[in-house]
């Protein structure tokens, strides 16, 4: 494992981890899940408080930008970077290494330094490799209109944002040809739909 935490940056104190982070559920039944699920958390906080610390933007525009540092396409493009697939444990039933694999493989590896080091090497990793250009970081990603290329590409698909009052913020609701997929509150309706479309995107990106 020496070779891999001299790529990712990071030494382990107990290797098992770092080997469970490589560990496809194709592979063993003790796979990264559960350290994906924990290093997708850690990542998302950890992006949260780079962009509230450096910058100025509104939430809705935090909301964005922080969509753009840690969607799949990213992640996966830095899991190339680091050059780890030889590494990776997959079972014979999985061909090659797909994009959500990727992107799985780099949240496991978070998780797996903050059980292993704590909340500041995880930072360190996330700092090292993702969150890099933090002085040229832009409100550009639009879940929206990502949300729709990807649902339409095969075909029309009906995509419905129904707004309603509650107390003091506004609740939107996503149907997918008429089915309800996710519900959402914010300020106004603009950042409520941008939520339910970011958390639809990632379900249906994986």
């Amino acid at each position: 494992m020496f070779d891999v935490e001299k790529m990712i940056g990071y030494s382990f104190r107990d290797k098992s981890l770092l080997e469970l982070a490589l560990t496809h559920s194709s592979y063993s039944s003790k796979s990264y899940e559960r350290l994906e699920f924990l290093g997708d958390a850690v990542l998302e906080f950890v992006t949260s408080e780079m962009l509230f610390l450096k910058t100025s933007y509104s939430e809705g525009e935090l909301t964005n930008i922080r969509a753009g540092i840690v969607n799949g396409g990213n992640l996966s493009r830095i899991f190339d970077e680091l050059d780890i697939s030889t590494v990776v444990k997959l079972g014979k039933s999985v061909k090659s290494l797909s994009k959500s694999i990727k992107e799985d493989i780099i949240e496991a590896i978070i998780g797996a330094i903050y059980i292993d080091g704590g909340i500041n090497e995880a930072k360190g990793f996330v700092q090292k490799h993702i969150l890099i250009d933090t002085e040229n970081i832009k409100p550009n990603f639009d879940y929206k209109t990502k949300l729709q290329e990807l649902l339409q590409k095969n075909g029309p698909v009906k995509i419905e944002y129904v707004a309603k009052k509650l107390d003091n913020k506004i609740q939107v609701n996503l149907f997918i040809d008429g089915k309800l997929i996710n519900s959402n509150c914010a300020d106004n309706k603009r950042l409520a739909s941008q939520l339910c479309a970011e958390k639809a995107f990632k379900k249906y990106s994986k």
